[in-house]
Formats: structure tokens, C-alpha cells, sequence
């Protein structure tokens, strides 16, 4: 059995004690009791009138394997409860977050967490509680956060009058407006101000489109830069950020050893196109980011695998593309076209948490990019800090990696058809401060390396994707 977790207003607190059950319990409860069983009671400052309670679900995460606690609600229409199993002898960290249906989307509006440690007997220990924080989640980005918005009646989508959007404004984890498939007016700081010109105002600078936009062939037809090995249900990986082994010729074994590792050319799947360039110490072909991918049919599964200095950054709020990070690109029906339409995803995932340098992300932490489609993309993934395989440059340090598993349908992805996708890497080295909260460079995998001018262009324009087609 495990302790309680009281949530008084805006604080979740954890009391070590045996619980028998939940009756006669405070309203204001979360509880993990026997089974164990998880009740969450929406905080007051939710339920004051201005938001329809019945768009309201909890997300809860618990970090380090405990997973994504499905949660689901009760009679009152006030509470939710989910079940987990968590492993005695360990330490977890435990993350609510309050997202309302709103206009077809799920809008984020406050987020708290605490440290949770389970002994050996079963009873809990708590440490380093937050506050509810909602200022995290503002997709307009014009410095209103989205439940300030809901609460006095203002579009969380469109920047307030006066306001602008920052720069680079990357959607916090709800979706973007269902209907925004069009490329923000407002230059990305992804774009080094000063070099490369930005592709949505000024096309005539855009390179050559890589893909040939309505001219591309589909189907069948489509020449695929790999072809993704299909395995047993049974033995796909688990996706855990661990576990990921490399045998002595570079090649991966374990879980992964199925993956496919090189393109249809034979060369290996780098992500070493170095795109921006701020301040980094390596040149463009550098071989310590490589990806790898199979699939069952029913899900893909990716792990990429970063060498990096062991600085590992995340503090850049809801920007996570200035952060140590993963960026994917999926286009389910490979049309190539140069604006994102329905079937078009951008997702960033951090390796780290923003309260601890250290600690592994999970399912919950990503956000989608601000020209992603609004339609709901169903993955599970997990970082790996340190976690990897012997780094080539420093022996005594681990790679960092990542780990996705993507449903084909939520994808749009077909068996029999081929689908654009790509891979970049967001580097932010902590010792460096003179590029200020920016990253210090951008690698991709099919996007164009620079040259002598950033360029970034994928987030905008889904052609530059790469072509894959399942087995």
C-alpha cells in the first residue's frame, strides 16, 4: 500500500502513512491507496465557473518506469481515478497537469509535481513539491497564459491586441488550433536572424524543394531513402530510454538489434547535417547522433542515440527547440507539400526535465510544433540520459537516447505506402552563455547542411522530410 497525497488548493502534499482505503478522506485528495488507486479532485481555482468542468481531465505522468496513469472519471463529475503499479526500493516523480477539450484540441492550463519515493514496505516519502504553475502554458505565446485567457474570456490561440507572439513560439503539449495549417507570419528564432531568410515571407530565397511538391510520385512509385523491417509484436523494444546496447562492430544489439540501422544506399542512419550553428565545436558529418527503426504493424518504433559533452539543458520553458532535444517530423500520406495540411506532424521531445538536468522525460513532456496539424498523434516515448551505449568520444561517459513508439493509424501512415519523415537534434551546451537561452546548433537528418548560413526549414515546409516505407 502507499501514502496519501493531499492537494490543498495549489499544492500537492504527501503524508507517509498505511491507507486502508479512501472513505471519509479531505474532497481536496489525491490518493495512491491499495491496488493501488489514484484519485485526483480538480483544484478549486478550476472549478470557480468560467470553464464547462465536464472538458476537464487530469494527465498524470510518474516518471523513471512508473508511466502515463490512465485516469477516468467518477460519478461526481469532479474527480478522476487511474491505477498504477509501482515497483517498492525506488524513486519516482510524479507530475498532475490539468488540460481542457477545447474547440476539438486539448488546451494545458496548470501543471504541479512532486518527488515520490516508495520503500521497500510500500509506504511513500515526498520531496521537492511545486506549486501549480499555469504561466508554462501560453500558446499564443503573448505572455497571457492560457488560463488567464479562459478565465476572461480571450482566445488562448490568437495574441492578445498589443501583444506579439515571441519569436519561435513552439505550441505547449495541447495541439495548436485545429484549423491553423498555414506557416506563422512571425519569424522562428530557428532561423539565425541576419543569415538565412525566412522561407514563409520571402520564397524566392527558399532553396530548390528537395521533394518536388505535387510532382512526387506516390505510392508504390515513391523511392525510399529506407525500408523499415517488420518484427513480432512480441519482440518489439520496450520503451523505457534503457536497455540500448551496441555490439563490437557499432551495431545495435538487445531489443533493437532487429531495427534497421543504415539507408537503402548502404550508409549509416547519421543525423549529421549540421543546420545552425551558434557555437558548437563540431563540423557538419559528424557521426555522434544515428537513428534506427522497425515496426510491427501496428506501431513504429524509433530510438536515436546522441553523443553530447554530458551537459544536458531545459530551460527554456514551452520553447523546447532551444533545449537538448529531439525534433520529429512525420507526413502520413507523403504528399510533400510545401505548407503542413492534416496529415502533417511536428512533435519536440526534451531529454531532461525542466526541474532536474538529470532526470529522463517521458510520455507527457513533449509539444507539438506551431504548424502541426491539430489532429491527435498517439506515441509513447522515453529519454535516456546517460543511459546509452559507450561514447565514442569519451569512453567513460554514456550517449544519451530516445525512444518512440508511434501508432500508424494516429499517423496516417499506410503499410503499403511510402511516408515522409525526419529526424533532427537540438544541441544546448550549459557551460556556454553567450548565445543566452539559445541552442548551440541543429542537426537533421535529410534537411540540408548549412553551408555558411543557418538554415532550418522542416518546421515550415514538409518537403524537406526524407522518405521511409514499412516492410
Amino acid at each position: 500500500m502507499f501514502s496519501q497525497l493531499i492537494k490543498q488548493s495549489h499544492y500537492l502534499l504527501l503524508a507517509t502513512g498505511v491507507l486502508a482505503g479512501c472513505s471519509g478522506d479531505s474532497p481536496n485528495t489525491v490518493i495512491l491507496a491499495e491496488g493501488p488507486e489514484l484519485d485526483v479532485q480538480a483544484p478549486s481555482f478550476l472549478t470557480e465557473g468560467f470553464l464547462d468542468t465536464s472538458n476537464l481531465r487530469p494527465i498524470v505522468q510518474i516518471s523513471n518506469g512508473g508511466g502515463l496513469v490512465s485516469m477516468n472519471p467518477n460519478p461526481d463529475g469532479s474527480s478522476w481515478s487511474g491505477t498504477i503499479n509501482l515497483p517498492p526500493s525506488n524513486a519516482y516523480r510524479m507530475t498532475v497537469t490539468w488540460v481542457e477539450n477545447y474547440n476539438g484540441g486539448e488546451l494545458f492550463l496548470a501543471s504541479l509535481s512532486a518527488d515520490l519515493t516508495v520503500n521497500s514496505d510500500g509506504t511513500a516519502q515526498q520531496s521537492n513539491i511545486t506549486a501549480y504553475d499555469s504561466e508554462q502554458f501560453d500558446d499564443d505565446q503573448d505572455n497571457i497564459s492560457n488560463l488567464q485567457e479562459r478565465r476572461q474570456g480571450s482566445d488562448p490561440y490568437t495574441p492578445a491586441t498589443g501583444t506579439a507572439a515571441a519569436d519561435g513560439a513552439v505550441a505547449n503539449p495541447g495541439n495548436p488550433p485545429p484549423t491553423q495549417t498555414t506557416t506563422p507570419a512571425e519569424t522562428d528564432p530557428q532561423m539565425t536572424p541576419g543569415a538565412a531568410t525566412d522561407p514563409a515571407t520571402e520564397t524566392d530565397t527558399v532553396p530548390e524543394d528537395p521533394a518536388g511538391g505535387d510532382d512526387q510520385p506516390n505510392g508504390d512509385e515513391v523511392a525510399a531513402d529506407v525500408i523499415v523491417p517488420r518484427v513480432n509484436a512480441s519482440d518489439a523494444p520496450i520503451i523505457d530510454g534503457l536497455g540500448v546496447t551496441l555490439n563490437t562492430n557499432e551495431q545495435l544489439g538487445g531489443e533493437w538489434a532487429a531495427a534497421v540501422q543504415v539507408d537503402n544506399s548502404g550508409e549509416t542512419l547519421f543525423i549529421d547535417s549540421l543546420m545552425i550553428d551558434k557555437n558548437t565545436d563540431e563540423s557538419d558529418g559528424s557521426p555522434f547522433r544515428r537513428w534506427a527503426a522497425m515496426h510491427d504493424g501496428t506501431y513504429l518504433y524509433v530510438l536515436v542515440i546522441v553523443e553530447d559533452d554530458g551537459d544536458r539543458v531545459r530551460d527554456s520553458g514551452s520553447n523546447i527547440f532551444n533545449d537538448d532535444s529531439l525534433e520529429l517530423f512525420i507526413d502520413g500520406d507523403n504528399d510533400k507539400e510545401t505548407s503542413y495540411d492534416d496529415d502533417d506532424f511536428h512533435r519536440h521531445f526534451p531529454m531532461v526535465q525542466i526541474t532536474d538536468d538529470n532526470a529522463a522525460t517521458s510520455t507527457g513532456d513533449d509539444a507539438a510544433g506551431p504548424n502541426s496539424t491539430g489532429a491527435r498523434l498517439i506515441l509513447d516515448y522515453a529519454s535516456g540520459p546517460g543511459n546509452g551505449p559507450q561514447g565514442l568520444q569519451n569512453p567513460q561517459r554514456a550517449q544519451d537516447v530516445y525512444e518512440l513508439r508511434i501508432e500508424l493509424d494516429s499517423a496516417d501512415i499506410d503499410l503499403d505506402e511510402a511516408f515522409g519523415f525526419e529526424l533532427q537534434i537540438n544541441d544546448d551546451d550549459i557551460a556556454d552563455n553567450d548565445d543566452g537561452d539559445e541552442r548551440d546548433a541543429k542537426w537533421g537528418w535529410k534537411h540540408p547542411s548549412r553551408g555558411n548560413q543557418d538554415v532550418d526549414f522542416t518546421w515550415m515546409n514538409p518537403s524537406y522530410m526524407g522518405t521511409l516505407k514499412l516492410e
